[in-house]
């Protein structure tokens, strides 16, 4: 009895420590701040939780800040990324055993950049200021939120200054900075008011505080203004509708379903062209990612037949941009690739041009070292033909857009395209073409991410996004990232809207790439790592 009770002395004493660790508050703190991505997205709360997190740095000072780091980065990714596990979970898929790994193993590995990036970053300054170090905590968490959205093969998801797009006008600086600077705007935002508050000083005190309020402030004015000088709509020139046909992914596929699922896609477009306010405009419409398959498109005369219905016999002037999973004979290794593709097909049935992904998902559509890995894709294809590149094409009624497949509109830097086609101007576009399949991920922040993600692609670019999505939120988007149309998760249905297109707003942004986030993350580390060699050799 006696043993019993000194180990739940022990026990309890060791939860207590657990609890006060830093790393166990940073733990804490980074799943609360993954809980405040969309749906959610509340700026406040994401201010004040990484406020919190820096300030504890300051007032624990952890003895391992990249211990620190990982904890929380393990913790918002835990909360933020929960829902890619849902696609293991689909009927008849072969993975649920990986759901695990999904869940727990990829916030683990993604955390690591963070604590490798805090211990490189401020193991030489391990006896400078509090707001050295603070400072330098959070240019670290940038550089890991670079490093993970280039390195082996990229995932900027849930970046986090996604929380600015919480309100309108804070989100519109991203045009000039992207996405990518306005993590850094958030990180540095925080540290600054953690260090204020923190400080005994009252002189650095109001310093941090007020420079913080300042940012902050000259954001918003930014985006103030920038809202109310832009152009007021005049006539629109296209009509665009994005159809939901809500397919479930169990269903996606089965040959029982095949004609049913056709059925509902064509009379949502049909019903959506019947209610377009303005019939004389030209119509573009646009079917979710894969929503044919080689079945349909290898048919004689198929997209003839389908426009004619879709046009009433010409009668309207439609065009459709659809996805579709193609393919072609590999001759010498005797087997079928695949590609997910985009076609763009005129009011004649004629396919004008296509597209196919050209970032591929890593174990959804491609196994990576699959000579050392013998396993299936998710999907169940044998994998996907990756594509040749980013394109502008045009349509020749005013918009050149450029396509996006899936997560590929998570890349800010893949949004530009490598090259154009069709008479396109210096590489321009005025639309980015977004078709998905959000139903791996059922009703989940998920979708809601991407839906996200996508409007601020949208400001970056300074162009809209037209967005189809099977199961997830079909949306229309406008250059400044205002939702103009949208329908509602896990619901058939369809997104549409008269849109002037403009061809006269490339962002600053998309014109200088990302140096300008490059200089704001490393100029203020290579000062300090230069003032820091100094004042030792003045020391000596």
């Amino acid at each position: 009895m006696c043993a019993l009770e000194n180990l739940t002395i022990k026990a309890v004493r060791m939860l207590k420590a657990a609890i006060n660790s830093p790393y166990f508050i940073a733990l804490i703190l980074g799943a609360v701040t993954g809980l405040m991505l969309p749906p959610i997205n509340s700026l406040p709360f994401t201010l004040a939780l990484l406020t919190a997190f820096f300030y504890s740095f300051l007032r624990l000072a952890p003895r391992r800040p990249a211990l620190y780091s990982y904890s929380f980065a393990l913790g918002y990714f835990l909360t933020g990324l929960y829902w890619i596990g849902n696609a293991l979970l689909v009927d008849g898929n072969d993975y649920k055993w990986a759901w695990p790994l999904a869940v727990f193993a990829l916030p683990a590995g993604l955390a690591l950049f963070y604590a490798f990036t805090a211990f490189i970053t401020l193991k030489p300054f391990q006896q400078a200021s509090s707001f050295i170090r603070v400072i330098l905590l959070a240019q670290s968490i940038m550089i890991a939120e670079l490093a993970r959205s280039f390195l082996f093969t990229g995932f900027p998801w849930n970046l986090m200054g996604t929380a600015w797009a919480d309100y309108f006008s804070t989100i519109q600086l991203a045009s000039v900075i992207g996405l990518l600077g306005m993590t850094w705007l958030m990180l540095i935002v925080s540290a600054l008011l953690a260090y204020g508050i923190f400080s005994k000083a009252i002189k650095h005190k109001a310093l941090a505080i007020c420079t913080a309020f300042l940012l902050i402030s000259a954001n918003a004015a930014f985006g103030y203004v920038t809202i109310n000088s832009a152009p007021k709509a005049v006539k629109p020139n296209i009509h665009v509708i994005a159809i939901q046909p809500n397919i479930p992914q169990s269903e996606k596929w089965a040959p029982l379903y095949a004609n049913k699922n056709m059925q509902k896609l064509i009379k949502t477009s049909e019903e959506a062209i019947n209610l377009a306010p303005d019939k004389t405009l030209p119509i573009l419409l646009i079917w979710p990612e894969t929503a044919l398959s080689y079945h349909s498109t290898e048919q004689r005369d198929f997209f003839k037949r389908l426009m004619v219905r879709l046009t009433k016999d010409l009668k309207y002037d439609v065009s459709l941009m659809t996805g579709a999973l193609t393919r072609e004979i590999n001759a010498p290794l005797r087997q079928y690739d695949y590609q997910n593709a985009a076609l763009y097909i005129n009011k004649y049935g004629e396919i004008i041009h296509s597209y196919a992904k050209t970032h591929l998902v890593p174990f959804g559509e491609y196994i990576p070292f699959q000579q050392f890995i013998p396993l299936k894709t998710v999907t169940g294809f044998s994998g996907f033909k990756k594509g040749s590149g980013g394109e502008v094409f045009s349509t020749g009624n005013g918009l050149n857009f450029t396509p996006k497949i899936c997560y590929e509109i998570i890349f800010p830097h893949e949004i530009a395209p490598t090259k154009a086609k069709s008479d396109t101007k210096e590489k321009e576009y005025n639309a980015i073409i977004h078709i998905t399949n959000d139903g791996w991920y059922g009703n989940s922040s998920g979708p809601y991410q991407h839906q996200s993600i996508a409007s601020i692609r949208a400001i970056e670019s300074s162009a809209h996004v037209f967005r189809s999505a099977n199961k997830g939120i079909s949306s229309l988007i406008s250059p400044h990232g205002r939702v103009l149309a949208s329908s509602n998760l896990e619901y058939v249905g369809y997104a549409s809207s008269d849109i002037l297109l403009d061809n006269s707003n490339t962002s600053i942004y998309i014109r200088s790439g990302i140096w300008i986030v490059l200089l704001l993350t490393f100029f203020p580390v290579l000062a300090f790592l230069i003032l820091n060699d100094y004042k030792k050799r003045s020391e000596r």
